[in-house]
């Protein structure tokens, strides 16, 4: 976060760090829940900790994405398998394996070579657990 403290000094007191688990998301949602008010969406490290946030705003009634949205990453089945189904984002998994075996090998090849790095699209998948879809919906005959 050291990267975005300098634009904003109280982001810490709006980021939760736990693990990648269903159990982290639903416990991080409570924290939220608890502190009110609520903010505009929660944006979680993957689909996991999404539909646990999910499952704790269900508990406390808030509706998704009407009073909170929620987003995941990663878009696993449970973005689609979630009520209601999680705007995501998508990596392309395939291209980053490939890309980090080349570079590996470009490494044992050339270990003398500087590190590389390598820049590769993701794409947002919009579903119902975001404003965004909800307001297009509305838009739409």
């Amino acid at each position: 976060m050291r990267g975005v403290r300098p634009l904003d000094p109280t982001v810490e007191d709006r980021v939760y760090m736990g693990d990648f688990s269903l159990n982290w998301g639903h416990e991080a949602a409570q924290r939220i829940i608890a502190k009110r008010p609520l903010p505009d969406v929660i944006a979680c490290a993957n689909d996991l900790i999404a539909v646990g946030a999910v499952q704790a705003l269900r508990e406390h009634h808030i509706k998704i994405p009407q009073e909170v949205a929620v987003t995941g990453f990663d878009d696993t089945i449970l973005a689609v398998a979630s009520q209601p189904r999680l705007t995501t984002v998508r990596q392309p998994v395939e291209d980053i394996g490939m890309q980090a075996v080349t570079m590996l090998r470009s490494a044992i090849a050339n270990p003398r070579l500087p590190p590389r790095s390598a820049v590769l699209d993701a794409t947002l998948i919009v579903r119902e657990s975001s404003k965004r879809e909800r307001a297009r919906q509305a838009a739409e005959p």
